[in-house]
């Protein structure tokens, strides 16, 4: 009822998909079609026009998740939404999207500013020509939409590369579990607990509080949370004898979509696949000849810095015991509701505070980020016209932000892969927590030719899923230190193993494979668990466990009764080792700052590695958990 008047007082106001539009910012006629699920395909004779009509076409069907998006990196949002979003801007300009997007500009070759340049003047085309009314978000917040510039695409991918995992959450969640459940926590917890972690000699506290609940507002208006897979089978797998390749991205749910899918043709060459919207290049594509894909690639593009200031916080100590000048800003905040805030910005040769400035505190935490440097930026942007994979490498030689696992195939027959994003060379520290700066900088970059790449194994396939490429590379690749905060391999073990299976893959199979639903971690151990002597619930669970066929579908008990074993365990296990921080080992509370962190992501091998170290001290905590699993069911879903 209640959308039925909704939709009577506002209307429909769906885009202007039909007719001919005149407007300026095109050189050349161009037409939009669109198919029967209102996917564009976007016919222009050069390359700015063909950017203009996808920043158009997205303006037409993402107006009000462009402004969101927009108004986070700017830090504006609480003139939208009230002072709710005012952590969510004092974050935002902290840690400078929009300025170091500035900074960027200056540094990108011509071309790619032409494409940006186009790209935004077309999503502000769209806003003024391509509706006939604004859509509801902005009748029900009263507003219109902002107009974008190509900086704004800039400061887009800064925002994701912080939001996608590059490590300073883990840091944070180590840090935190060193100082209040000790080493020893760490340690037992933490899959890279046995490198030396030396507490920092001094942190902030109070500072610290403010970043956290800053993060937990950041965390309400852009959830994160992901994972991936792709994968390339060789033609020596498929009965067609040509490569097909497959890329599924998890990304955190929300409406709209992360991913806008599009069609676009130019006289010289063509391109289908999956945006991001707010971008004009194809992480996920084909252009008829080649075609490619991306898993996160969780590659270590960020530090933490214990930063020593001055009373006032405009200067900070250095290594060598000087002081320097930080660079100080002073920005108003503006709410919807007549509040007014202004933000004082120090910025230090590491980096921006992230921890607000304190009259009196004189620690303070630095943010260092490769996505946060005015470095060129090409990748994709070139690479999609590719026909060959030296060619479509080649231009991530320049790609300062996401770090990506790439796969690729193309109509030779050619597979590869390559690890994509700019990385430090570190002096001191190992990334692993926040570091003082007294302990060493970055001192380069990482050459592109160091980053590890391959193609056409003799095995046939290629695939990732957020894992350490290094555990399936030959040791004799490894050239240069990418990280410590991988996910868990079972999901690429699984793929890999299932590709090794057939010889004669087909669209149709792969498909399937990409809703594959076999559980590798409950194949380990499997065995180990049904050899327990159980009596009430745990017994229940144990008799829905010895049928399973370990697949978790929708229709299976014993499946629901395995995943809330292993939810239980971890929490078991993380309570006893860390008492005090436990939550932030099985990846926060599912809202907060520490959602998702890869400490969570990595809990099932943590597990398995218990078990399989200390079997019998971990007996009475299976025996609970499986009866914790059968007591949530049926609180949860009745007594059957």
């Amino acid at each position: 009822m209640l959308r039925t008047l909704f939709r009577l007082l506002t209307g429909s106001r769906s885009p202007v998909v039909n007719g001919e539009l005149t407007m300026p910012g095109l050189s050349r006629p161009v037409v939009i079609r669109r198919d029967g699920y209102g996917v564009p395909h976007i016919d222009a004779e050069n390359d700015r026009d063909a950017a203009f009509a996808l920043g158009f076409a997205q303006a037409q069907d993402r107006a009000g998740q462009l402004e969101v998006l927009l108004r986070i990196i700017h830090g504006t949002m609480a003139e939208l939404v009230g002072d709710v979003a005012l952590p969510l801007d004092r974050l935002s300009r902290r840690i400078g999207f929009h300025r170091s997007a500035l900074e960027q500009w200056d540094v990108i070759d011509d071309d790619v500013k032409s494409l940006l340049d186009a790209f935004t003047a077309g999503i502000n085309a769209g806003f003024e020509h391509g509706l006939k009314q604004w859509p509801h978000e902005f009748t029900l917040l009263k507003s219109i939409p902002t107009p974008w510039t190509g900086t704004d695409v800039l400061g887009y991918v800064k925002f994701l590369s912080f939001q996608l995992p590059s490590n300073w959450d883990v840091e944070l969640a180590r840090f935190l579990m060193l100082r209040e459940d000790g080493p020893e926590a760490v340690a037992a917890l933490d899959p890279v607990g046995k490198i030396v972690l030396n507490e920092p000699d001094a942190a902030p506290t109070g500072t610290l509080a403010s970043l956290l609940a800053e993060l937990q507002v950041l965390n309400e208006y852009a959830p994160r949370g992901g994972g991936s897979n792709n994968w390339a089978i060789a033609g020596s797998r498929t009965a067609s004898g040509k490569p097909i390749l497959a890329s599924d991205p998890h990304l955190g749910p929300s409406l709209p979509n992360p991913w806008y899918l599009a069609h676009v043709r130019t006289p010289e060459w063509s391109v289908a696949g999956a945006l991001f919207a707010s971008s004009p290049v194809f992480p996920i594509g084909h252009n008829g000849h080649a075609c490619w894909g991306v898993t996160a690639g969780l590659t270590d593009t960020t530090d933490l810095f214990i930063e020593t200031l001055s009373e006032d916080g405009r200067q900070a100590k250095e290594p060598d015991g000087s002081w320097r000048d930080c660079q100080i800003y002073h920005e108003t905040i503006r709410s919807k509701s007549g509040t007014e805030v202004v933000e004082t910005i120090a910025v230090t040769p590491r980096g921006p505070l992230v921890t607000p400035l304190i009259p009196g505190e004189t620690l303070a935490i630095s943010l260092k980020a490769v996505w946060l440097q005015p470095r060129p930026l090409r990748g994709f942007f070139e690479a999609m016209k590719a026909r060959s994979f030296e060619e479509f490498r080649k231009p991530f030689a320049a790609w300062p932000i996401l770090p990506l696992n790439v796969l690729y195939a193309d109509a030779t027959g050619f597979i590869g892969y390559q690890l994509v994003g700019d990385l430090p060379i570190r002096s001191g520290g190992n990334g692993l927590l926040p570091t003082p700066v007294s302990r060493g900088d970055w001192t380069d970059y990482v050459a592109f030719d160091d980053m590890p790449t391959t193609a056409n194994p003799d095995c046939g396939y290629l695939a990732t899923a957020n894992d350490d490429p290094y555990e399936w590379m030959p040791p004799t690749e490894k050239k240069a230190h990418i990280g410590f905060d991988f996910i868990d391999p079972y999901r690429a073990e699984t793929i890999r193993e299932e590709i090794a299976r057939e010889s004669q893959w087909t669209v149709p199979r792969v498909q399937n494979l990409q809703m594959n639903l076999r559980s590798k971690p409950w194949e380990i151990i499997r065995e180990r668990v049904l050899a327990l002597t159980a009596t009430g619930d745990a017994a229940i669970a144990l008799a829905e466990l010895r049928g399973w066929d370990g697949y978790i579908t929708l229709d299976s008990s014993a499946a629901a009764v395995y995943e809330l074993f292993i939810a239980a365990l971890s929490v078991q296990v993380a309570k006893a080792k860390a008492p005090n921080c436990w939550m932030l080992a099985v990846g926060g509370d599912g809202q907060g700052p520490f959602a998702h962190n890869l400490l969570g992501d990595r809990r099932i091998r943590h597990l398995i590695d218990l078990l399989d170290s200390q079997p019998d001290a971990w007996t009475s905590a299976m025996l609970e958990s499986l009866a914790t699993a059968v007591q949530q069911l049926r609180e949860a879903a009745g007594p059957s």
